[in-house]
């Protein structure tokens, strides 16, 4: 499943289509073309959309939010990566570049948050993050999240195997 930046951000802020068109001041047909990929927002324009949908509020001098990646592990909702660190992207991008990994390998309901800095601080004590990690200065930002999912994958078919009953021969 391919998802837009546009439609990652929203979903990432857990809004509805037209309260999100509402709160960007657009309309929910144009939100729902961004989202759809019939259209194509400038660059300007997904800043615009990330700035106003970002959680929190900026802290004096922000001009940009940072976007972090939710996921869903095991039936729970996660921030943070194998080693308990947030990881925060300047570039929604790259965020959503991210994403798309996580997606391809299984993960669900993963989406980009927009975050200004005092609401991520926030997050990371609630979580009891060991802190953030910038994803872009990391050569794979997301490897430990997906050897850490593999081992609890193997972890839970090694659980299963053993739980199976025992088949006799005939």
């Amino acid at each position: 499943m391919t998802t837009t930046v546009v439609r990652s951000l929203r979903e990432g802020t857990d809004l509805p289509q037209n309260r999100a068109a509402e709160r960007v001041g657009l309309t929910p047909g144009t939100l729902a073309a961004y989202e759809l990929g019939h259209v194509s927002p400038s660059r300007a324009k997904i800043w615009e959309i990330a700035r106003a949908l970002a959680l929190g509020s900026p802290s004096k001098g922000e001009r940009n939010p940072r976007f972090l990646i939710t996921f869903a592990l095991l039936g729970q909702r996660f921030v943070a990566d194998g080693d308990g660190r947030v990881l925060v992207f300047k570039d929604p991008w790259l965020a959503h570049e991210q994403a798309e990994r996580l997606v391809d390998a299984g993960f669900l309901e993963v989406a980009i948050v927009p975050v200004w800095r005092s609401r991520r601080r926030a997050l990371v004590a609630r979580v009891d993050a060991v802190g953030e990690a910038r994803g872009e200065e990391l050569a794979d930002p997301l490897a430990d999240l997906l050897e850490y999912a593999s081992r609890l994958a193997a972890d839970f078919d090694r659980f299963q195997r053993a739980q199976a009953p025992r088949r006799s021969g005939p």
